[in-house]
């Protein structure tokens, strides 16, 4: 496949601009060199399939957008197999809690594994309680999270507040302060000024899937 250096510059800047990423963070979250992904930006290196499949999730767009293949963020290209049975799986944990402080699962917070497509960009797994993102979720409903410290504004999010454990919410940023609000119009949406939300909040991650239970009765 050749890859067109210009639009591929492009589409990085632009995805990295809406997430409100650095190439210093998004270096850093991909695991590359920030020198190298200095030179995808200034259109001097191409990026190989391994570096796209570690960018394209963390800045919540297909690696065909970054080719300039689709033109929508979140589309791929037509005739990949769907089929999921055939993709080869992984198992991320199912966590009982976030532990505080990284976000990173302590041994003693993992209550067991869900199977995923070993494309699938998540890192691990949250039992859904109450009802505050009803009807998107409801309450025993297992979401997969892709774990990163930046979101784009509308997305759902696992978010730590004062340092307790991970909430649901879609996240929205203004120039002074975060919203965060629910599904349900029942509950209210939470606002933490800029301050606030620097000392003592911290996005955990962002919601890419969900699993559900389904009952008999």
């Amino acid at each position: 496949m050749v890859i067109m250096l210009m639009d591929f510059a492009a589409r990085l800047q632009e995805a990295m601009e809406r997430m409100g990423i650095s190439q210093y963070e998004l270096a850093k979250l991909a695991n590359i060199g920030q020198s190298t992904l200095s030179m995808y930006v200034s259109r001097k290196r191409t990026p190989t399939a391994d570096v796209l499949q570690k960018i394209s999730p963390i800045l919540n767009v297909s690696t065909d957008y970054l080719l300039g293949l689709v033109d929508d963020p979140e589309a791929r290209l037509s005739g990949e197999v769907s089929n999921s049975s055939l993709k080869p799986q992984k198992e991320i944990p199912i966590l009982g809690k976030v532990a505080a402080g990284t976000g990173v699962p302590a041994e003693e917070d993992i209550v067991g594994y869900a199977s995923v497509d070993q494309a699938e960009a998540a890192d691990f797994a949250l039992t859904v309680t109450g009802f505050s993102m009803f009807p998107k979720l409801l309450d025993g409903d297992v979401v997969f999270v892709r774990k990163q410290p930046v979101a784009r504004n509308g997305q759902m999010v696992v978010v730590r507040i004062n340092g307790q454990e991970g909430v649901i919410k879609y996240f929205h940023k203004r120039s002074d302060m975060v919203i965060l609000t629910s599904e349900n119009p029942e509950y209210k949406p939470i606002r933490i000024d800029k301050d606030r939300w620097d000392s003592e909040c911290a996005i955990i991650g962002v919601v890419v899937g969900l699993k559900r239970k389904f009952s008999d009765s």
